[in-house]
C-alpha cells in the first residue's frame, strides 16, 4: 500500500518536494542548500549553493543585516517582503527566516520563500513543520530525486532517476546516473544490498526509509551518505512515485559552523589528532598527523582512506590494528609512538591516547586518537640515562683503581708487618738474653732499662699485629658461610681464658641465633669487644659481661655489655678513632686500634655500630651484621 504525500510526517521530503522555496544558510548568511523552488523564485543559478552566495545579495538587498542579526542573536523569526521583476510585471514574495538550534546552540538559518498572493496556505503549514525539523542542518550537501514506479517494471533498479540541480555538487560535476542501478554502482559493494532492501521495503510497506551508506564519488573520495525516501500516490500525475533525498553527511559536517570551529582548533594543535570509523577509515585528521605520516612513510592521507594502508611498516600496522580492536571493545589505551623523520632531524615522540567514540545510542562507532608531545621529556630521559651510564662507568673505573690501590697497600702492610714481627721477635730475644746474662751483675739501672725495652718491644708487636689485622679487613672479599654463633662466642672465651684466671667474673651468654656471614670478620668483632670487656672490668668484683641478640626495628641487633669503667657519651665517637685510649692506665699494652677494627669489620659486613655508656657504670656496644638470613637457636 502506498502512502499519500500529504499525510507523510517525513519532513525531509516535505522540504524537498514543497512548492515553497526552501533554503539553508550559515549563521553568516551564506547559502548551504536551496531547493529548486527557492532558486527559481529568486532567479538564481543552481551553482549559487556551490559558490555559497550571500542571501543578502541574492535577495537584492531586501534582507538586511539587522534582520539577520535579529534571527541569529535573538532567535526572532523575520517576515520580509521581496519584489522581483518577472517578465512585464512584478512578483511579490514573502521570505520567512528562522534559526535552527541543537541543544540550545545555534546551527544554521532556514529560509522559506513563497508568492505573497499564493492561496495554497496549506503549504505554509508544511513549511512550519520543516522549520521545526531538528535535523535541518543536515540539508547541507543534499540532493533529491524522483522515480516513476509505474514505468520501471518489476526491477526497481531499472527505474529512471530525475535529479535535482544539487546533484552536480554531490558528484563533482559528473553526469548524474540515469537509473538506480547506475547509482548503486557508486555505492561501496558492502552497502549496496542494504540500500536496495530499504527502498524495496519502503515501496512494499508504504513507509519512509532512512539508511546510511558509503559512496565512492567520481574523484575517488569516499563520502558518508544518508538516504531518506518514501513512495506515494501522486494524484496530479496519476501515478505512483518514489522520492528520495541523498545527504552528504561528511560534507555537511565539514561545512557546519561547529565543524569549522573544530577544524580550526585541530589545526592549531601541533600534535597528531585523528578519528577513524570501525572499518579503520579516516573520518578526520589534522595537519600535524598528516605531515608526520608523510615524513615517515610518504603517505598522502585523505578522508575515507584506510588508516592502516597509510602505514608502510607491517609490524606497526598490525600493532595499530590490534590496539584499535581493543578500543572498539571499550578500552582506553595510551601508546608511546615514535615519529621518525625522513630528513636529518631528530625523531619526535608522542603519547597517543586512544578512546572509543559513540553514537547517540551509546554504541561504539569508531575511535579518536590524540597525541601529546613528549619529545623533550624523552630526550631528557635519554640524556639522563647517558649521564647515568657515564657516571656508572667512571665510578666503576675509580672503584677498580681504589680497590687495586687498597690491595697493593694491604699486601705491603702485610709484608711489612710480618717483617716487623720477625725483627721485633729477634730484638725481644736479644733483650731477654742480655737480661739473663746480667742477672748476677749488680746493675739495677741496666735491668730497668732492659725491662722497659722489652715492654716497648711487646707494645710494638701488639701494634703491628693490630695494623696487620686492620689491613685484613679493608677491601677484603666476603666469604659467607653458615655460622653457629653460640659456638663461636664460647670458642673466643676459651681463647681468652688466661685473662679470666683469678677473676670473679659472671658471664651471661644468651642463646644466640645462627647466621650467614663472614666468619673471620665476625670473629674479629666479638674478639675485640669481649677482650675490651674483660680488660675494663679488672677492678670490678664481681665483673659482669653479657652477650645477647634481639630483633629491633626489623633488624637483628647484637649487644655486648659490661659493668666496667665506662666512658662519657661525649667520647662515644672518639672511641672508634685510631690510637685513642680513654683509660691507658688499664691497658698498658693497648694501641687504641681495637674498636676501629670492630667498626671497620661491621661496616664490611653491611652493618653499623653504636654505644651506650656512663663513667663508672660500664659500657654496652650494639651492632648489626647486615640483613642476611638468620635462624633462631
Amino acid at each position: 500500500m502506498l502512502a499519500a504525500q500529504s499525510t507523510s510526517d517525513h519532513s525531509l521530503l516535505a522540504v524537498t518536494c514543497s512548492p515553497v522555496g526552501l533554503a539553508v544558510a550559515s549563521l553568516a548568511g551564506y547559502l548551504l542548500y536551496a531547493n529548486q523552488s527557492f532558486l527559481e523564485r529568486l532567479g538564481l543559478d543552481p551553482g549559487a549553493v556551490a559558490t555559497r552566495s550571500n542571501i543578502r545579495q541574492a535577495s537584492g538587498g531586501h534582507i538586511s543585516a539587522a534582520a539577520l542579526n535579529a534571527v541569529v542573536r535573538e532567535g526572532r523569526e523575520q517576515q520580509i517582503r521581496i519584489s522581483r521583476s518577472v517578465g512585464a510585471g512584478n512578483r511579490e514574495l514573502l521570505c520567512s527566516i528562522s534559526r535552527v538550534t541543537q541543544n540550545t546552540t545555534p546551527m544554521c538559518l532556514v529560509l522559506a520563500l513563497q508568492d505573497f498572493t499564493d492561496a495554497a496556505l496549506d503549504d505554509r503549514r508544511a513549511l512550519q513543520r520543516a522549520l521545526q525539523w531538528s535535523e535541518a542542518q543536515r540539508l547541507i550537501g543534499a540532493c533529491s530525486w524522483r522515480m516513476n514506479l509505474d514505468s520501471q517494471g518489476d526491477d526497481i533498479r531499472r527505474g529512471v532517476l530525475d535529479w535535482s540541480p544539487q546533484v552536480d555538487v554531490l558528484l563533482a560535476g559528473s553526469v548524474p546516473p540515469a537509473s538506480l542501478q547506475e547509482y548503486l554502482r557508486l555505492v561501496v559493494p558492502e552497502d549496496r544490498d542494504r540500500l536496495l532492501d530499504a527502498i524495496d521495503r519502503a515501496i512494499a510497506q508504504g513507509t519512509p526509509y532512512t539508511v546510511d551508506y558509503d559512496l565512492l564519488d567520481p574523484t575517488g573520495v569516499v563520502r558518508k551518505m544518508r538516504s531518506s525516501g518514501i513512495a506515494f500516490a501522486d494524484a496530479a500525475e496519476s501515478g505512483s512515485q518514489l522520492m528520495g533525498i541523498e545527504i552528504d553527511i561528511s560534507r555537511m559536517q565539514s561545512r557546519s559552523e561547529h565543524a569549522l570551529l573544530l577544524e580550526s582548533l585541530l589545526e592549531g594543535i601541533d600534535a597528531p589528532v585523528y578519528m577513524v570509523d570501525r572499518k579503520l577509515r579516516y573520518l578526520c585528521f589534522n595537519s600535524a598527523h598528516a605531515d608526520r605520516m608523510s615524513a615517515m612513510y610518504g603517505s598522502q592521507l585523505r578522508v575515507g582512506g584506510s588508516a592502516l594502508e597509510a602505514i608502510a611498516d607491517p609490524p606497526r600496522r598490525r600493532r595499530l590494528a590490534s590496539l584499535l580492536g581493543r578500543v572498539f571493545k571499550g578500552e582506553f589505551m595510551v601508546k608511546e609512538t615514535e615519529f621518525e623523520s625522513d630528513r636529518a632531524g631528530p625523531s619526535q615522540w608522542f603519547d597517543i591516547s586512544f578512546s572509543p567514540t559513540r553514537d547517540a545510542q551509546g554504541a561504539i562507532v569508531g575511535a579518536v586518537a590524540v597525541g601529546k608531545d613528549i619529545s623533550a621529556l624523552k630526550r631528557a630521559h635519554h640524556r639522563h640515562e647517558h649521564l647515568n651510564e657515564e657516571l656508572k662507568r667512571r665510578v666503576e673505573e675509580r672503584t677498580a683503581e681504589l680497590n687495586a690501590a687498597n690491595h697493593d697497600l694491604n699486601v705491603f702492610l702485610a709484608s711489612i708487618s710480618k717483617d716487623l714481627q720477625s725483627l721485633l721477635h729477634s730484638v725481644d730475644a736479644a733483650l731477654l738474653q742480655a737480661q739473663r746474662e746480667m742477672t748476677h751483675v749488680h746493675a739495677d739501672n741496666a735491668q730497668v732499662r732492659l725491662r722497659n725495652a722489652r715492654e716497648a718491644t711487646a707494645h710494638m708487636r701488639v701494634l703491628v699485629q693490630d695494623l696487620l689485622q686492620l689491613s685484613c679487613t679493608a677491601g677484603r672479599a666476603l666469604q659467607i658461610e653458615h655460622m653457629d654463633m653460640d659456638g663461636l662466642v664460647r670458642e673466643i672465651l676459651r681463647e681468652l681464658a688466661d685473662s679470666l684466671k683469678g677473676r670473679e667474673i659472671k658471664l651471661d651468654i644468651c642463646r644466640l641465633p645462627a647466621i650467614d656471614a663472614d666468619r673471620a670478620l665476625v670473629r674479629q668483632v666479638f674478639q675485640n669487644l669481649l677482650g675490651n670487656a674483660i680488660k675494663f672490668t679488672a677492678s670490678c668484683k664481681p665483673a659482669r659481661i653479657r652477650v645477647w641478640a634481639e630483633q629491633m626495628g626489623g633488624e637483628l641487633v647484637w649487644s655486648v655489655a659490661d659493668n666496667g669503667v665506662g666512658f662519657s657519651m661525649q667520647d662515644a665517637e672518639r672511641v672508634f678513632a685510631p690510637f685513642v685510649q680513654l683509660h691507658p692506665e688499664l691497658n698498658a699494652l693497648g694501641t687504641g686500634m681495637g674498636l676501629m677494627i670492630v667498626k671497620r669489620a661491621v661496616g664490611q659486613l653491611g652493618g653499623r655500630i653504636w654505644s651506650e655508656s656512663s663513667p663508672g657504670q660500664g659500657a654496652t656496644f650494639h651492632f648489626t651484621l647486615g640483613r642476611r638470613r638468620t635462624e633462631t637457636g
